[in-house]
């Protein structure tokens, strides 16, 4: 069994932007409120909304991950009681490089039956990613994204693998 291990940092940020996500809420709350059709009052509650929005997905990439044979089950602070994944609904993995302010790290996306990536795991929030990417036993897929294709990636998650693109 393989559990993984947050680094100091993803912990440290996760708290700060869990907390920090009540007073979005506030703010949000209060700009609804208190709403005028004002362009200020527009903008700022269009920019907490952003804030708020860019912390969801934060939070959303810091889990605890337990691997047990082709069982892998997560928590994260948006999932208290986890959820389990069979590893054996998947076709395979793609390890990406992606960069970030603290630089490069390898990126695994679960491909499932329908080549679509289902499922982020970002080595920039583990001590032993090399572990977790080893108790993984799917097929390394193949898989050069052209520029478009990476930052769709990025920013959505959820994109279809061509079987052009895989071994």
């Amino acid at each position: 069994m393989i559990k993984s291990k947050i680094t100091g940092d993803a912990f440290f940020w996760g708290i700060f932007m869990f907390l920090t996500m009540f007073g979005l809420l506030a703010f949000i709350y209060k700009g609804i409120v208190q709403f005028s059709l004002r362009i200020s009052d527009i903008l700022i509650l269009l920019f907490l909304l952003f804030l708020f929005y860019m912390g969801i997905v934060f939070l959303r990439h810091i889990k605890h991950i337990t691997i047990e044979g082709t069982t892998l089950k997560y928590y994260s602070a948006l999932r208290p009681f986890g959820k389990t994944l069979d590893l054996d609904d998947y076709r395979g993995k793609v390890i990406l490089q992606e960069t970030g302010a603290q630089g490069n790290y390898d990126v695994i996306y679960l491909i499932d039956q329908k080549n679509t990536t289902s499922f982020k795991i970002m080595g920039l929030h583990y001590k032993n990613f090399k572990e977790i990417n080893n108790a993984i036993e799917l097929k390394k897929l193949r898989f050069d994204p052209s520029f478009s294709l990476y930052y769709k990636l990025l920013f959505f998650e959820k994109i279809n693998i061509n079987e052009k693109q895989k071994d």
